[in-house]
């Protein structure tokens, strides 16, 4: 059934908005683990079918592994096997490193069980996101530098004796980054620069260290200022004249955003010679050599984008 809006034939609204519900509908059943994601991302864990005489229990596991088990309670994978009804009752150990029957019956045998020390990176994640694969922020690990870089998630994270109880960390941030990124601990340290230090802003608020389709693995896209603008709102647009660097490269253009020797984190000391970098035209209508026109933005006020002039001029 069509309809005629404005001069022009059209589809009714309710079966539209019915169509795009129809359409939501598939794209969610095409992936059905998602849909059965908790809030955390996490999937049901569920044993390998047919193989219940290779699961021992977490009982078992704790004749040997005292210290693992006294101190399980308080790990968030507690529990990882539990709900799927399996004869041997808790399966969290295994739920990781696999069934143990060959390695209970070959006297603990450390070959005969799944060692992540031993495992490939690309292995070792696998297994995590076995269960973790239900979240979008882990969605993208497989293709992120760090995997490509050959960095797993026992890497940063330890199941057993974590540093730091927050996503059972290694150690605290930035301190673990920066045990990989030392040139980014000398940015932070510089006189003009985000400080991470006072905890305010963490690596992760910018970063996402699982993969991300941006640039640097960054939460948000770069132009336009959308990730900056996430805490910087006074620079947040749309204007009316927008600036262009902020659409072609984004606020990197002129920043550098972990920290800088200059005033605002820019890339360079004195501004006449930033802006000159991209607006060549510049030299030839003012006159460098007066003190007036080497700080652009005094005249340029609104440099982050105008709603008024096309020049960023502040009326």
């Amino acid at each position: 059934m069509l309809f005629r809006r404005n001069g022009r034939t059209g589809l009714p609204v309710f079966p539209a908005i019915l169509g795009l519900m129809v359409l939501t509908g598939v794209a969610l059943t095409g992936v059905p683990e998602l849909l059965g994601a908790t809030q955390q991302g996490v999937l049901a864990w569920k044993p390998a079918p047919g193989s219940e005489d290779q699961y021992m229990g977490a009982e078992m596991c704790g004749m040997c592994h005292v210290d693992h088990i006294a101190a399980l309670p308080d790990n968030p994978h507690a529990g990882a096997g539990a709900g799927t009804e399996h004869p041997s009752g808790d399966l969290t150990c295994e739920a990781c490193h696999g069934p143990g029957a060959e390695h209970v019956n070959a006297s603990g045998d450390p070959e005969m069980m799944v060692n992540f020390t031993e495992k490939e990176p690309v292995d070792v994640s696998s297994t995590c996101l076995t269960c973790h694969a239900g979240s979008m922020r882990h969605a993208g690990y497989g293709t992120s530098t760090h995997m490509a870089g050959g960095i797993s998630c026992t890497d940063c994270h330890s199941m057993h004796s974590p540093k730091v109880d927050e996503y059972l960390k290694t150690s605290p941030t930035p301190a673990l980054c920066y045990s990989c990124h030392p040139g980014s601990m000398a940015d932070f340290a510089a006189a003009d620069g985000h400080r991470l230090e006072n905890g305010i802003i963490r690596c992760e608020d910018c970063h996402n260290p699982h993969g991300s389709p941006e640039r640097g693995m960054l939460n948000r896209p770069m132009i336009n200022g959308e990730l900056c603008a996430s805490c910087h709102i006074d620079k947040r647009g749309p204007f009316v004249y927008e600036h262009q660097a902020s659409t072609v490269e984004g606020c990197v253009t002129c920043h550098t955003p972990h920290g800088s020797a200059n005033r605002f984190m820019l890339k360079t000391n004195r501004t006449s010679e930033l802006c000159i970098t991209c607006h060549i035209e510049a030299p030839t209508t003012h006159n460098f050599a007066d003190v007036r026109y080497q700080d652009c933005t005094t005249c340029h006020t609104a440099i982050h984008g105008s709603d008024s002039h096309r020049l960023f001029f502040r009326r």
